[in-house]
């Protein structure tokens, strides 16, 4: 007798990708609701970090009002974010590649200068892994940060 049953393993998969559709689509359904009030400037950055993580990785459009706690350099990219500890869960790290940042800087003067100023910043924001290393090898230990690519300065516009 041949039992029509399917594997466990892709049971599984199709149970895990059952919950994550869920997932994506509550949020579709908030961020519309959102954009629909009119209240899509409004969302805060724990807003963003939670629109982030239901969507496991696939972006998500919003609009994030921050006060901006710090700036900072890394392999050519600035990074503004709405933390003072950028590892914070609750931070959104907005990404500046370096052929936007000219731009950013002629629009807005000096990043650092946008340290404590309310902004309100349009795109896509993802949840990244972020994994540690030993000596250029991963260890297993990870985090999540939330991220938003801003590549022109017409993302970003200051309410104070």
């Amino acid at each position: 007798m041949v039992l029509d049953v399917p594997a466990p393993s892709r049971h599984r998969r199709i149970k895990l990708l059952a919950g994550r559709m869920q997932r994506l689509c509550c949020s579709l359904v908030l961020v519309a609701s959102l954009v629909l009030s009119g209240c899509a400037a409004s969302l805060a950055p724990r807003e963003v970090v939670l629109l982030a993580a239901d969507a496991e990785g696939e972006p998500v459009l919003v609009t994030v009002e921050m006060m901006v706690a710090t700036v900072g350099m890394d392999n050519g990219w600035l990074y503004i974010n709405a933390e003072a500890d950028y590892r914070d869960q609750r931070n959104i790290s907005l990404d500046v590649p370096p052929a936007s940042q000219a731009a950013l800087r002629e629009r807005f003067g000096p990043a650092e200068g946008l340290i404590g100023r309310r902004i309100a910043v349009h795109g896509w924001a993802r949840r990244q892994t972020i994994v540690f290393n030993d000596g250029g090898r991963p260890t297993g230990l990870y985090y999540f940060q939330t991220h938003l690519f801003v590549s022109d300065p017409d993302q970003l516009r200051l309410l104070d």
